[in-house]
């Protein structure tokens, strides 16, 4: 089978097979892509299984997962810092050579500086916290220059007297299973009124602690903070 190229028809040769003849037919014309108009934009198509992918937002999420644990390590830091107990005025709580947690956030002043303008406000009651009986605190001593950790027994206000080896808060002898010893007074005997701002802080190990037997109490802005934990 041929092609008349002048008529454009197929021309049957003798001793051909059907499926001969049609495997030489010409394959269709092909279709001629359709123009866009002018101005319009045709979109590209994707390729499945190959999504586009965009670099801007894996490097803000990397920015962002970064600032994160840069605050976070930056919180733990100003939040918290270790503590080395030293002697035996704690005893049987914490001995000497103890690593201890101090919560710095703890009794932190909350400031909101922006609303000073509010009638009736007073940042300094914004706390997180305030020093209460039986917190284990870490403090500036006010006698010398160093840091110590004793238990808070009064309270602004309080009136703390020790007689007879016990211990009164405001008229009433408190339980100490935490103490070690009797408690007797070394230079603060009688009644002691604790002033505003300050705390009345004595060692567990009553024998062998120097504290607010000696006639001083500690001021609020000279603790450090709250002993969470020790190992």
């Amino acid at each position: 089978m041929t092609k008349d190229p002048a008529e454009g028809r197929f021309v049957l040769r003798r001793g051909m097979r059907q499926h001969d003849w049609r495997a030489e037919a010409p394959p269709p014309p092909p279709i001629p892509a359709r123009s866009p108009l002018p101005g319009v934009r045709v979109p590209a198509i994707p390729r499945p299984g190959l999504p586009a992918l965009t670099t801007s937002p894996i490097i803000a999420g990397s920015i962002a997962v970064t600032a994160v644990l840069v605050l976070a390590a930056l919180f733990l830091v100003l939040s918290f810092h270790s503590y080395k107990a030293q002697g035996q005025s704690m005893e049987p709580r914490l001995h000497d050579g103890d690593r201890l947690l101090v919560g710095r956030i703890v009794y932190q002043e909350v400031d909101f500086g922006l609303f000073g303008w509010l009638p009736l406000y007073d940042s300094s009651d914004l706390r997180w916290g305030n020093p209460a009986h039986g917190d284990v605190v870490v403090f500036h001593s006010p006698v010398r220059k160093e840091q110590l950790v004793k238990r808070v027994i009064g309270v602004p206000g309080d009136v703390v007297r020790i007689d007879k080896g016990r211990v009164y808060v405001n008229g009433s002898a408190i339980a100490e299973p935490y103490a070690r010893g009797e408690s007797h007074c070394l230079q603060a005997c009688g009644d002691v009124i604790v002033p505003e701002d300050h705390y009345f802080v004595l060692g567990d190990n009553r024998e062998s602690s120097v504290d607010s037997r000696q006639g001083w109490t500690i001021l609020r802005d000279d603790i450090t903070g709250k002993v969470l934990f020790s190992y």
